[in-house]
């Protein structure tokens, strides 16, 4: 709390205080400091490697260090590590700085979420939810098919972080299925008012339990528009909604 409020308020004092504190004893003050740093900064740049290469800092350490760096030539090497926490930092430090081996991190991920392994499938999905945006719109979608549930979960986890509406009534199905519901609300609450056309769509045909969970959607998420929308498919004749929910 106290280096985010430095960082909001205070970054010359922070980046003056950041050699100490990634050698802090308490992990949890290195691991919020090393969110904050300025590896344009030479020093900084070379505390960040040194964390790296040693052997006695945890995988989320090294993990933070690597995707700060986003350098090529360190990053690289850790994109088959064994430990996916780490290859996950060397992955997101390639794709998120835009550094020239980005098609290689690409083609890594790709490969990622084809794997036979429902761990390695499940981290790529993470990871792209980490990412966001529209370029993995596709890969999300099959692994919103996959046949292991854990696959599944972070897959529509992953959608609610996207920018693709294609993605969104996927997510909306998800409702639908008691193991995958409480997730695919997760994710919605995170799309917000942009899911709008995909929940109303669903209200016409949703279940009675998924239309409850519409409405409480509807009311946390904000939003007038939102609010509207959904109420007045809920009071039109037309759409069955308000007869399914009585039916509750």
């Amino acid at each position: 709390m106290a280096i985010s409020l430095l960082a909001e308020h205070r970054p010359n004092i922070l980046q003056h205080a950041m050699p100490s504190l990634l050698y802090h004893k308490d992990e949890s003050v290195r691991l919020a400091a090393i969110q904050h740093t300025n590896i344009q900064q030479t020093a900084i740049a070379k505390q960040l490697t040194s964390i790296v290469q040693d052997p006695s800092q945890s995988p989320k350490m090294v993990s933070l260090a690597l995707q700060r760096l986003g350098n090529t030539q360190i990053c690289v090497p850790y994109l088959e590590h064994l430990d996916l926490e780490i290859r996950r930092g060397a992955l997101l430090g390639l794709l998120q700085n835009g550094v020239s081996e980005t098609g290689l991190a690409h083609s890594t991920l790709i490969a990622a979420t084809q794997a036979e392994d429902d761990r390695t499938r499940q981290w790529a999905a993470e990871v792209i939810g980490e990412i966001g945006g529209v370029k993995y719109a596709k890969n999300l979608h099959l692994l919103m098919q996959d046949k292991s549930i854990g696959v599944r979960k972070a897959a529509i986890l992953a959608s609610g972080q996207g920018d693709d509406p294609g993605l969104w009534q996927g997510v909306v199905t998800a409702l639908e299925a008691e193991d995958t519901r409480p997730v695919a609300i997760r994710a919605l609450y995170a799309v917000g008012e942009r899911a709008l056309p995909a929940i109303v769509t669903a209200l016409t045909s949703a279940s009675p339990s998924v239309v409850i969970e519409f409405t409480r959607i509807c009311g946390k998420s904000g939003g007038i528009r939102f609010s509207h929308s959904c109420t007045h498919s809920f009071t039109t004749p037309r759409s069955g909604c308000g007869r399914r929910l009585c039916a509750c």
